[in-house]
């Protein structure tokens, strides 16, 4: 079969036909061969190391953007904790206010107590000596 420019052969021969072509054209057809060899692998190295370089830069922008979700989770929790630790703050002060007006309020009663028996024992003493001299 003859090829030409108006009549390509297949491309998947076109591999095959540079070999063969090297081969039949070289005086050194072994040298050839390997040299098309070498450099058919060192293309098909630097395309595994592109993929490779591709991937590990996806691989790393995945891990940027992960560890940028966990932060934005981080700083929310902060936040919300915070905003609790204020709420829970505010609760305890209105509390220990409150104990401080209770605390009072029972010493302010206690000494109202202590009055009342001393007067209540004042007139049970004059009731008894009004009831003495009446007999």
């Amino acid at each position: 079969m003859q090829f030409s420019p108006s009549n390509p052969p297949p491309l998947q021969n076109y591999s095959q036909l540079l070999h063969n072509l090297i081969s039949f054209c070289s005086p050194n057809a072994v040298g050839a061969t390997e040299i098309f060899n070498d450099r058919q692998q060192q293309s098909t190295a630097e395309q595994r190391k592109q993929r490779r370089m591709v991937s590990n830069r996806e691989s790393a922008r995945r891990a940027r953007v992960r560890q940028q979700q966990q932060l934005s989770e981080l700083q929310a929790q902060v936040a919300h904790l915070r905003s609790a630790n204020h709420r829970l703050l505010r609760e305890l002060n209105q509390v220990v206010r409150a104990r401080e007006e209770v605390r009072h309020e029972n010493a302010w009663m206690e000494e109202e107590e202590t009055e009342l028996r001393s007067k209540f024992a004042r007139l049970e003493t004059q009731l008894s000596s009004i009831i003495f001299n009446i007999d």
